[in-house]
């Protein structure tokens, strides 16, 4: 399961203002039964726009062995490089960390969890952070099909010391 890419993407394409080549690699292994472990690289070269280059690597990990417990992690780190028409510095790290667990705990009943991870590092300001942990349970009537609901917690951390703001949408120092 071995998926090599090459591809155009357009980032707020009505405005016309990023247009970037993708290309990499995506890699399944069936470890074992219900076991999945998935591995990528991605380079992404801008053309046009007001972001540096990029290179990624990620690796992701399914399990579903017993049939009451499904579960999910995978880990990204990408490094985007320095703007080179900017004065000032750009270049930042993301590192994303996100893990699934379900487990049944009826026909009908099952708990959720979830946790998105977000930490970004720019080089020459400071961090932002975004944590966001999620739990929750669902109702599916297996038997008529009729009743679906979901109850959900979430606790949202964001920090943000990198001196950037948001005017009108547009990033501005």
């Amino acid at each position: 399961d071995t998926q090599a890419f090459s591809e155009y993407r357009l980032r707020d394409a009505i405005s016309g203002r990023d247009v970037q080549a993708a290309s990499g690699i995506r890699n399944t292994w069936d470890v074992r039964e219900g076991i999945r472990l998935s591995t990528s690289a991605e380079h992404v070269n801008v053309i046009d726009g007001d972001v540096g280059d990029s290179t990624a690597l990620a690796m992701a990990i399914d399990y579903a062995v017993n049939p009451l417990w499904r579960g999910a992690l995978r880990v990204e780190h990408r490094i985007s490089e320095d703007v080179p028409h900017t004065e000032a510095n750009e270049a930042f790290d993301t590192t994303l960390v996100q893990f699934m667990v379900a487990r049944k705990l009826s026909r009908d009943w099952t708990l959720l969890a979830r946790n998105y991870l977000l930490s970004t590092r720019y080089d020459a300001r400071g961090d932002v952070l975004q944590d966001r942990f999620q739990i929750g349970v669902a109702y599916r009537d297996t038997d008529r099909n009729r009743i679906n609901a979901l109850a959900r917690y979430e606790y949202k951390l964001e920090r943000d010391e990198s001196g950037l703001a948001l005017v009108d949408g547009e990033v501005v120092d």
